[in-house]
């Protein structure tokens, strides 16, 4: 019997509980912002998920943020290809701390004056799938510009930046 719903009755991340402590193996289709996203469990792992380009983790964090949209589960066998190893509460976890920081980071960027700076190195593959825009707002972040700086220096305003 399939499970129905929207995340306007049941957040993602209790979604993905129900699902883990129940075992449950098959597909949940979530269907945001105009496309849908696939993710396929089994014994109540997370074992594989698609949300656009995203795949895998990045996928299934993705969706853990999403707060509009309607679901989807249908039990079913589902293939044994695993691109997510970690289990429901380690992507639980993960999804919180990235929330809690995304807070933080909106909290300071309402403070024009703060100092930003680029606290870990990208990789060259993260670099290459920026955008002209983002690559142009990362050369201005350097410790010394204001948040208000950047945003001007970027033409883009702060709130964009």
């Amino acid at each position: 019997m399939a499970l129905r719903g929207t995340f306007q009755e049941t957040e993602p991340a209790d979604l993905f509980q129900i699902l883990a402590l129940g075992g449950k193996t098959g597909v949940l289709t979530i269907l945001h912002q105009g496309r849908a996203a696939r993710l396929v469990f089994q014994n109540g792992d997370v074992i594989d998920a698609v949300d656009g380009a995203l795949r895998g983790e990045e996928a299934v964090l993705a969706l853990l943020a999403q707060r509009a949209g309607s679901f989807v589960f249908t039990p079913e066998a589902v293939p044994p290809e695993r691109t997510i190893h970690r289990t429901v509460p380690a992507l639980l976890l993960t999804a919180a701390q990235r929330t809690d920081d995304l807070a933080r980071a909106n909290g300071l960027l309402s403070k024009p004056s703060a100092r930003v700076y680029v606290a870990e190195a990208l990789g060259p593959e993260q670099l290459a799938g920026l955008g002209e825009a983002a690559h142009q707002l990362l050369g201005l972040i350097e410790g010394r510009r204001s948040v208000g700086e950047v945003g001007a220096g970027a033409a883009m305003g702060v709130s964009r930046a």
